[in-house]
This record gives C-alpha cells, sequence and structure tokens, in this order.
C-alpha cells in the first residue's frame, strides 16, 4: 500500500481512497493536503479540526487537520482538505482573526514565541534569529500567521507550522529545526518522468540595488528608500515606515543574489524528497545540471497503488 492514514474512521476512510495530494513548501506558501473519496453510502464526515496522519511508502510525511470538506454529486465523492495549521470551525485560539496591535522592541525569538505559543504550538526559532533585536512593530488588521509570515519575508526566513511545532528559522534550517534533516535526494534519467525536466536560467539582468516606499503618516506623501546601487530593482508593496521598507529591500536583493537557475519535473515517487533539502542530478548529459540543488517545493500525489512527485529546486546565481 502506497498511502497510509491514521486518525478517526481511518480504515474505512483508506478503502475509499481515490486520490491524494500533498504539498511540502518552504514556507512562501502553506503546506497543504487534499484526499478524495468514493462517498456512496458514506454515513459519516470527518469533523472540522480532526487530526490525521499520514505514511507515503512508509515515509512519515507529517500530521494534520481536516480545514474544509466539499461533497460532490453523481458520481458522489467526498473531498477533503486539510493544513498542518491549528484550524478548527471553533477557532478557539482566534488563527484567523485579525488583529491590530503593537509589540515594543524585543528580539524575533520574543515575537515569535508570544504569538504562536499562545496557539498551543511549541515554538523552535533558528538560534541564528532568535536573538536578533527587533524595533516597534505593527500588526495591522492582519491574522498572526499573516504577521508572522511578514516577519519571515524581512529576515529572509521560512515561518511553517510542522507536527504541532511551528518552526522560523533561516532558508536552509528548516529541516533541522523540525528534525526532519534527511539524506540528499537524487534525480536520475531512472525515476524522471520523460519530457517534464526543465533547467530556466535567470535573466541576464542583475540588480545591484532595490528602491522602496513608504507612506510618512505625519503627511500621508510617500517617500522612498535607497538600498544599494544601480541598476535598481524596485519593490511595488507601499510599506508604513522607513526601517520596514529598508528592510525588505534588502530582503529583495538577497533574494535575487539567491535565486538563480530553477529546476523543475516530474519524477516517479521516490522517497526522500522534502522541501529545503538537497538535491543532486545524477547521470544527465548536461554539465549545467551537475552541482547541488535546494528544493523549494515537493508535492507528492497519486492514488492506492502509484504516485509522482512534482519538485521545484533553485540555487543560487553562479
Amino acid at each position: 500500500m502506497i498511502f497510509k492514514m491514521q486518525g478517526d474512521h481511518a480504515e474505512e476512510l483508506q478503502q475509499r481512497l481515490i486520490s491524494w495530494r500533498i504539498t511540502d513548501d518552504n514556507g512562501t506558501i502553506s503546506d497543504r493536503a487534499s484526499l478524495t473519496f468514493h462517498a456512496d453510502d458514506l454515513s459519516f464526515i470527518p469533523a472540522s479540526g480532526s487530526e490525521y496522519s499520514f505514511w507515503v511508502q512508509g515515509e512519515a510525511r507529517g500530521k494534520w487537520q481536516v480545514s474544509a470538506i466539499t461533497e460532490h454529486f453523481e458520481p458522489n465523492r467526498l473531498e477533503v482538505q486539510l493544513s498542518p495549521a491549528k484550524f478548527t470551525t471553533k477557532d478557539k485560539t482566534a488563527w484567523r482573526e485579525p488583529r491590530k496591535r503593537t509589540f515594543p522592541p524585543a528580539t524575533i525569538g520574543d515575537v515569535v514565541n508570544s504569538v504562536m505559543s499562545a496557539h498551543g504550538y511549541t515554538v523552535r526559532v533558528d538560534p541564528e534569529l532568535a536573538n536578533v533585536k527587533t524595533e516597534h512593530l505593527n500588526q495591522t488588521e492582519e491574522t498572526d500567521v499573516a504577521f508572522i509570515v511578514r516577519l519571515a519575508k524581512r529576515y529572509d526566513a521560512v515561518a511553517k507550522p510542522f507536527n504541532g511545532l511551528y518552526v522560523f528559522g533561516l532558508k536552509g534550517n528548516i529541516n533541522k529545526l523540525t528534525g526532519t534533516n534527511k539524506p540528499v535526494a537524487k534525480i536520475t534519467p531512472a525515476i524522471l518522468v520523460r519530457g517534464t525536466g526543465k533547467l530556466a536560467h535567470p535573466t541576464s539582468i542583475k540588480y545591484a540595488g532595490a528602491k522602496a516606499s513608504y507612506r510618512v503618516s505625519e503627511t500621508g506623501e510617500n517617500n522612498e528608500v535607497v538600498v544599494g546601487e544601480a541598476p535598481y530593482t524596485f519593490i511595488k508593496e507601499l510599506f508604513i515606515s522607513p526601517e520596514e521598507a529598508r528592510a525588505n529591500a534588502m530582503v529583495r536583493l538577497q533574494e535575487l543574489a539567491r535565486n538563480g537557475q530553477e529546476f523543475t519535473a516530474t519524477i516517479q515517487g521516490t522517497k526522500g524528497f522534502w522541501s529545503e533539502g538537497v538535491m543532486v542530478l545524477e547521470g544527465f548529459n548536461n554539465p549545467r545540471a551537475k552541482g547541488d540543488w535546494s528544493l523549494d517545493t515537493v508535492t507528492l500525489s497519486g492514488s492506492q497503488t502509484s504516485y509522482t512527485i512534482q519538485i521545484k529546486a533553485t540555487r543560487p546565481r553562479g
């Protein structure tokens, strides 16, 4: 059996399973999963917030909570969406509630712990970031998760839930924080789905600076922060302070320096592929494929008997 699940009525659901899909992302987008079942004579549906654990080819793929359910008619199908987030329809910790509040100067570790521990998470913050000082931070009509993800972007970091943990760390360090650090994953011609492998090269334009705008609260006018030197890239978002604008301009430059070649492909189901992991391409007659790649997004999908993996991997500009 390729796919195994554990949780409420898992045995009956397992027998009715038609297809499944799990997306493991590096924090830019939330991890997510979906399952589709035959629903003829199905006497129950999973409760919102109920927890399930998944295994693919014997490899544990984490704990998930039901976030949405859709019933389809003729043919009768049950589609279940799941998230690793703390999610229930009652929303006792106000996970989905936009908030407006201010955090005094502290550290990244203090802020992330304060926000996410209130939702029942065990919080792990990257030691390289935990003691970094923060200025006054404003949470302006946004959910806690949106606020923390925005904070992560400021420091070119990743923020995501995993198996009851909430981790906040530099890109490349997330698997260490979650305890899922894995060996190097390998793609060979034997497992590559023919015609799906693509290596995209970055534009020849290399920016040396970035510009970002912010609103001056006293006058309502827009001012600009400049980081680096020409040629500049421009950030369209309008920020609330010069400090926030400068921080985001610096992050944009870091992203442009990091994101160079991009490799995308679909491969036959194989163990060992996780976002934030290291990947290599072996056996391909292309000198530009050599070297280490960072797995950004890993999406597993299949049935009871087979599955494939869609991957997106990047590496820094040379």
